[in-house]
């Protein structure tokens, strides 16, 4: 499950913060064409190439943490995979005690040597409510474009849910990428009706 991220190098003099427009020069992944843009910063910004049309939707987040001396922008993208395993009596079909365990990809591009925080809670789609957090887990980044795509996972309380919400209702499950700072680098929801 490959995650697309185009690289970016800041083009001009920077000003940090939640909303501010920054110019840069974008790569693609795919094809190596540059371009430059203006994006929002702390923001999903809707990415394309000129040369091949490829278009992502990559979410920006340029601090002192993320940008290094010659100006790239440092990016994580996370996403949970399709398959989540539980602990299930086979007699009653039903979920007991113990850990759920939600698979995760992730790549993090011009994050050398850096550490992330990667954390999933599931909510009550409707209310909002958050019904049961995760484990956090560490990730450190040991190459320029540092990868994980099996093996990695995120673990929730399953029996923490309270038995008010075992029913047939809609849960988000978000995933959501920090620094070690506590900035947001990087978020993900799926919907999944775990009691079916």
């Amino acid at each position: 499950m490959a995650i697309d991220l185009f690289s970016m190098i800041v083009a001009g003099g920077i000003s940090w913060g939640i909303g501010k427009i920054l110019d840069v020069f974008i790569s693609c992944d795919l094809c190596g064409q540059k371009d430059r843009v203006r994006i929002g910063n702390v923001q999903f910004n809707n990415l394309g190439c000129s040369n091949c049309y490829r278009e992502i939707v990559q979410f920006t987040n340029a601090s002192d943490f993320t940008v290094d001396q010659k100006g790239r922008v440092g990016h994580v993208g996370a996403k949970l995979l399709g398959d989540y395993s539980l602990n299930v009596n086979p007699a009653e079909e039903r979920i007991y005690e113990g850990w759920l365990y939600f698979y995760v990809a992730a790549r993090a591009l011009d994050m050398l040597n850096r550490q992330f925080v990667l954390s999933c809670e599931i909510l009550d789609f409707e209310s909002g409510i958050i019904v049961s957090k995760g484990r956090s887990e560490i990730y450190t980044s040991a190459y320029q474009d540092s990868r994980w795509y099996e093996g990695a996972f995120l673990a929730v309380r399953w029996d923490q849910i309270p038995d008010a919400y075992r029913d047939n209702r809609i849960f988000a499950i978000d995933l959501k990428v920090r620094s070690e700072y506590g900035h947001l680098l990087c978020e993900h929801r799926r919907l999944e009706k775990l009691w079916k």
